[in-house]
């Protein structure tokens, strides 16, 4: 229980971080709760649409800001 406490501890500092609110609004993270498709549509109506696969790959993510972070707060480094 005492690593579960510390833990949650942790997340709550995390998640708080402001370095960690940029890296995540940075990340597009919460363009994920968006839906990709609108309502009444299926895969069927979007498949003959066009897709910019370099365009799309060179759009950074950002994901190593967060990577970074979680682990030094994982291991107490703050």
């Amino acid at each position: 229980m005492r690593t579960y406490l510390i833990l949650q501890e942790r997340a709550a500092a995390f998640r708080n971080d402001p370095r960690t609110k940029a890296a995540l609004e940075k990340s597009g993270v919460n363009e994920l709760l968006q839906p990709t498709i609108g309502v009444g549509e299926s895969w069927r109506d979007i498949a003959g649409e066009s897709f910019d696969v370099e365009t799309a790959g060179k759009r950074g993510y950002h994901y190593e800001e967060l990577d970074q972070l979680a682990l030094e707060y994982l291991i107490g480094a703050f």
